[in-house]
């Protein structure tokens, strides 16, 4: 082939790829030439040059990462408004309002026949009665103590993503088994070690690490995740 016939080539390759060398375009033109089977060819491809794992790396580091802090984001936003609602004049009156409604009633009873049966059905038809606030306080602070479980919960998912990241980009600090360990132990999957031992050493590697290392930081988080699975395994024990 001579070297015009390979610049007119190229040139027709290069329109959806910007500046592709010559020896990439002979490289994929060769390798679909001889496949049998085009879509297996494509994904040999796709793993030479990266493009799974550079999808996989955008999703976690980008998408993944994102739903995680608008999650944190609307969670902040719900415990303002919760707290919000605790601590507005409104929940004061309505609670200094049912505590006296009784006497409220009884005062009315004072008035004219009429007044009296108007007023009083008003009182009782407007104002809460100390039951109805201590339920709807009591739901309020649940709401709150849910809230502030869940914001725990997504600080330790956050520690953990950022403490595989550095794992990841430091693994000569790391056994293979303390690799494979940590990568069940931050994405989630079932736990099959012992949570108690695994703990333990952890807690033993934070402690003999440099301080702020990454090798802490990644101990710190792994910790804290043994942690939880002891407290919601002694939860439901």
């Amino acid at each position: 082939m001579t070297l015009e016939q390979r610049k007119s080539l190229l040139k027709e390759f290069n329109k959806d790829i910007d500046d592709a060398p010559w020896n990439i375009f002979a490289f994929v033109a060769r390798e679909i030439y001889n496949s049998t089977d085009i879509n297996a060819s494509i994904r040999r491809l796709e793993d030479i040059a990266g493009v799974g794992r550079l999808r996989e790396i955008i999703n976690n580091h980008f998408f993944s990462r994102s739903r995680l802090l608008r999650c944190n984001k609307v969670l902040s936003e719900l415990k303002r408004i919760i707290t919000t609602i605790m601590y507005d004049e409104t929940y004061f009156e309505a609670e200094y309002l049912a505590k006296n409604k009784d006497r409220f009633i009884q005062e009315s009873k004072s008035l004219s026949p009429e007044a009296a049966k108007v007023i009083g059905g008003l009182i009782q038809k407007y104002i809460p009665s100390e039951k109805d606030i201590i339920r709807q306080k009591s739901n309020i602070e649940q709401v709150k103590d849910r809230i502030e479980q869940l914001q725990g919960k997504l600080s330790t998912i956050n520690e953990c993503y950022l403490a595989y990241e550095k794992m990841t980009q430091a693994k000569d600090q790391f056994t293979e088994s303390e690799i494979n360990e940590l990568s069940a132990l931050f994405s989630g999957k079932a736990i099959t070690v012992d949570p108690i031992q695994r703990f333990k050493y952890w807690s033993a590697m934070y402690n003999c690490s440099e301080p702020n290392s990454i090798r802490q930081i990644v101990a710190r988080a792994a910790r804290a995740q043994y942690n939880t699975h002891l407290h919601d395994k002694s939860r439901t024990n």
